[in-house]
């Protein structure tokens, strides 16, 4: 009977003290809107055990790609509630969010890669880090997972503005793209990313715009024959995470290992993101899909009278337009 008695106040002490001394075990609940096999993925299968071993077992993921967990703006609900801890969500689909979010959904704001990493960089992208954090209660944990340009995928040639008379555009779900891409002549229609393969085959959608190199994963080239090379976004994965989650990591000191293996993966994810360019043009040139190169500078000019028109709506002030144009 003592020996029992002994044996239990030893497994509880074992207990308490693996509790104290190697912290609790976390695991975070990461849901995702990206493809099973897409790039986003990939990188997800360096980032989930590296997180874990560089924790000592201490913090680990469940993944759920795919929209398992729901629509992005359903996931988006699902972060500031804390029935999810992360969300990477494309940074055109944030315009929801905020104001000064609805700026990256909005074609043709950006030029470049280089255009967009500045922004990312200055102090305007930090306030709204902020903001987001005080109005729904989500901190950014990571936004250096760049894409390449969006292009369009359609089923006709586009070779000027008026090529998209009554052309039905898919967007998200998103207010920016609905707006812009409206602007620049399209009849946007609003299709959650999970079903525009099936809008884009029985004709719902005439196209779609998507980042290059995500076009053999999606496959939308099966039942549409016109790649435009029209770079009307360049975006990337802004990873957010529910306010209460983060101040538990802090509390345990598993933050910083987070953030770091977070960063690491941007880099990689922006790596192969660049390589898959090259091998997603030569895999279109393989299918016989057909690859328009046109002048940008004709679209953009549908768009010079939108940053009034958003102010005067109360969206976005025009002085920011500038101030994004002065990077």
């Amino acid at each position: 009977m003592r020996k029992s008695f002994f044996l239990l106040i030893v497994l509880f002490t074992l207990l308490f003290l693996s509790v104290t001394v190697f912290g609790e075990e976390i695991t975070l609940k990461w849901g995702s809107i990206e493809a099973m096999g897409g790039l986003q993925y990939q990188v997800m299968q360096w980032v989930i055990p590296e997180v874990e071993a560089r924790s000592n077992g201490r913090l680990k993921i469940d993944y759920y790609p795919a929209n398992q967990l729901g629509s992005s703006n359903e996931q988006v609900d699902g972060v500031i509630a804390g029935t999810i801890d992360v969300l990477p969500l494309g940074c055109n689909l944030m315009g929801n969010l905020g104001k000064y979010w609805i700026i990256d959904s909005l074609p043709f704001v950006f030029k470049d890669k280089e255009h967009r990493i500045r922004y990312n960089n200055s102090e305007y992208n930090k306030d709204r880090h902020k903001d987001l954090l005080k109005e729904q209660g989500l901190v950014v944990i990571g936004y250096n997972w760049y894409r390449t340009p969006h292009v369009t995928q359609s089923s006709k040639p586009i070779l000027k503005p008026e090529d998209f008379s009554g052309f039905k555009m898919r967007v998200g779900e998103a207010r920016g793209q609905y707006i812009g891409w409206k602007e620049v002549g399209t009849n946007p229609v609003t299709v959650p990313w999970g079903e525009v393969y099936l809008a884009l085959k029985q004709g719902v959608a005439d196209g779609v715009f998507i980042p290059f190199e995500m076009i053999p994963e999606q496959k939308f080239y099966e039942v549409v024959k016109y790649v435009i090379m029209l770079e009307s976004e360049w975006s990337y994965e802004n990873i957010m995470m529910n306010e209460a989650t983060y101040k538990k990591l802090e509390e345990e000191g598993l933050e910083e290992i987070l953030i770091t293996v977070i960063k690491e993966g941007g880099d990689k994810y922006t790596e192969l993101s660049n390589q898959n360019y090259d091998v997603s043009l030569e895999f279109l040139k393989e299918k016989g899909i057909e690859i328009l190169f046109v002048d940008d500078s004709l679209f953009i000019e549908k768009l010079k009278g939108l940053p009034e028109k958003l102010d005067k709506e109360g969206l976005l002030d025009k002085e920011m337009f500038e101030k994004v144009e002065n990077l």
